[in-house]
């Protein structure tokens, strides 16, 4: 069975059961449940205990990876970084920004998330956290001592030397099989390969704990967890009509000759919930489709495949909202616009995981400085299959959007004899 489908499966089991046993109101099936919760305790451990070397050993491979890009193409990496950037920190905007739509029509119960921390007050009570300056969150994310902040497991700060220090590894080990790079690519390896052994388990961390949250909030989390996924679909679909407009207003492409070109690699994306499954059909509808230069196209697009997932941040923006407002916590402009930063950064070295290790890996931090706690992970993973195929497709929609603005600023189209006389066909200028 399929990994998404089973964890499906699992937190609709562990839902239903958890309210069956509250329903009854029997002290003894109650205590027979919460026997069950601490394996949902050991999973989460699991999880938590490849946090740091994995964060930093995939952010600073993605660095290096990126740094070293460029190779002769120095005009359009370029060119193409900072449009990667700001496409991503506005796709994280716009998921902020429709979830705070979404939540006005359909408001999330606030508070209903409170039982997954202890905190003073009685139960379902939320400890709202002061919230520090700008500055103070600024400052905190250069640690003063690298070793304690990942004794700490403070992300972000983790998150920012890793840039750094993948930046000087590339500076400083001119060639890729130099020992202290094979150090980083061993370390992510092996812990993707723990990652994917801990996620064999996940029906059963899902279960178990989606167990303990209707036991504790009963109808209550099957609502949120309904929203979530309704919002991460609209997140994906969102994803996919901003690529349309990338590629007409940046690239001149008009949507329906755009649509036409990408219909086999969205049909691709839609069925693999992969990008770089996608890759090979994404070349292909860019060269022969939309008619962008093979020396662009074959450049720009495993560059995207890695770092230009926009699928992700637009979701992303969208569940973080609902999130917090699930836990009752205010929505700070700061830690809202840190957690974005942290987001699109730690996108980039996250080829290649799985879905569910890719959420985990991709939003650790932005949790942290958000004051969310990491036991909404099995909800986000669980709830991502279906989103999983939207969010895909804005991927790799987004993906090729971005080749014909690249193509486009380089002034580099060209106009194929046999699209001559349709002026729908050719790159506008």
């Amino acid at each position: 069975m399929n990994r998404g489908i089973a964890a499906l499966l699992a937190l609709g089991g562990g839902v239903m059961a958890g309210i069956a046993v509250r329903a009854s109101h029997d002290g003894h099936l109650a205590m027979a449940a919460r026997l069950v919760l601490p394996l949902g305790t050991l999973w989460l451990n699991a999880l938590r205990m490849t946090l740091v070397p994995l964060v930093f050993a995939m952010v600073a491979q993605g660095m290096i990876t990126l740094d070293r890009s460029g190779g002769g193409g120095g005009r359009l990496l370029g060119i193409t970084l900072p449009l990667v950037l700001g496409l991503l920190f506005l796709a994280v905007a716009i998921g902020i920004g429709l979830a705070v739509v979404f939540d006005a029509i359909w408001p999330v119960t606030r508070g209903v998330l409170a039982g997954m921390v202890a905190v003073p007050g009685g139960p379902g009570a939320v400890a709202i956290p002061s919230v520090p300056p700008i500055s103070e969150l600024v400052l905190g994310l250069v640690p003063t001592n690298p070793v304690a902040a990942a004794s700490n497991g403070t992300m972000a700060s983790i998150v920012v030397f890793a840039i750094i220090f993948g930046f000087a590894v590339s500076r400083t080990s001119p060639r890729g099989d130099e020992p202290l790079i094979r150090m980083i690519t061993g370390l992510a390896d092996a812990m993707v390969w723990i990652v994917h052994g801990v996620l064999r388990f996940t029906p059963i961390g899902i279960f178990a704990l989606s167990l303990g949250l209707a036991l504790d909030t009963g109808l209550s989390i099957a609502g949120l967890w309904a929203q979530l996924q309704i919002a991460s679909a609209l997140g994906g679909v969102a994803a996919i009509a901003l690529g349309y407009g990338i590629a007409w207003i940046g690239g001149g492409v008009p949507p329906l000759r755009f649509g036409r070109a990408i219909l086999d690699a969205q049909a691709m994306a839609a069925g693999t919930c992969s990008s770089t499954a996608t890759l090979p059909v994404m070349i292909e509808a860019s060269t022969q489709r939309l008619h962008v230069p093979p020396a662009v196209g074959g450049a720009v697009l495993p560059l995207a495949v890695s770092i230009f997932r926009l699928g992700v941040p637009l979701y992303a923006g969208m569940v973080l909202v609902l999130l917090m407002r699930g836990m009752n916590l205010p929505l700070d402009p700061a830690k809202m616009a840190l957690a974005a930063a942290l987001l699109v950064l730690t996108n980039i070295g996250s080829a290649g995981l799985p879905g569910a290790a890719v959420i985990y890996a991709n939003w650790i931090a932005s949790l942290q400085v958000l004051d969310l706690p990491i036991e909404v992970v099995p909800l986000m993973i669980a709830g991502f299959s279906l989103p999983d195929i939207f969010v895909t497709t804005g991927n790799v929609t987004a993906d090729l959007a971005l080749t014909t603005i690249v193509a486009r600023l380089l002034g580099r189209e060209r106009t194929p004899a046999a699209d001559v006389a349709s002026p729908a066909a050719t790159f506008a200028e």
